[in-house]
This record gives structure tokens, sequence and C-alpha cells, in this order.
């Protein structure tokens, strides 16, 4: 299973953004292909967020160790998000 986090701007025009990541922690997304990428992710949140395409730039989804290394480098700024995650779940792990 890999864990995605999402980010949700602070500023962003969704409404309610901490709500947002509250409702989403720890969801499994089930897929059924093995090239799960930060984009697809980032649809299934938006989706299940009930947000529209125009709403993705408001959205970020990376890999967890990704975002530990961005954490790291110092180059992710905590105040500018409401932070969760969700875990996706591949076809092989699926049964």
């Amino acid at each position: 299973m890999n864990t995605y986090i999402v980010l949700i701007n602070v500023d962003s025009g969704i409404s309610n953004p901490r709500g947002a990541c509250e409702g989403l922690e720890g969801i499994v997304f089930n897929d059924n292909n093995d090239n799960l990428t930060s984009l697809k992710i980032r649809n299934k949140v938006l989706l299940e967020l009930g947000l529209t395409e125009q709403d993705s730039q408001e959205v970020e989804v990376e890999h967890i160790t990704s975002f530990m290394d961005r954490v790291n480098d110092e180059l992710f700024n905590p105040n500018n998000y409401f932070l969760s995650y969700v875990y996706a779940r591949t076809k092989d792990i699926i049964k």
C-alpha cells in the first residue's frame, strides 16, 4: 500500500479546507493498475471532495517519500497548508 500526502492551501477557494483534509484522512483508494501517480491520486481526491478540475490547483498530492524530501530540504512551509494523508492499494494487493 502506498501513502500519499494531500495538501490544501489555507487561502484556497475551497470551502472549509481544514474540514476537507480531516474528511480525507486515512481513506484507502483501490486502483486496478500498478502505474499509480500522484496525479491519479489527486484526481481521486478531487472526486472524493466533489471538486472539479478547476479546483485542482488548490490541491497538491505527493507520495510520502517525495513529501519527506521536500520537508527535509526545508522547501515546505507548513503555515501555508492544511495537511492530510490517503492510501492507495494497487491491484496486486487488492484481493
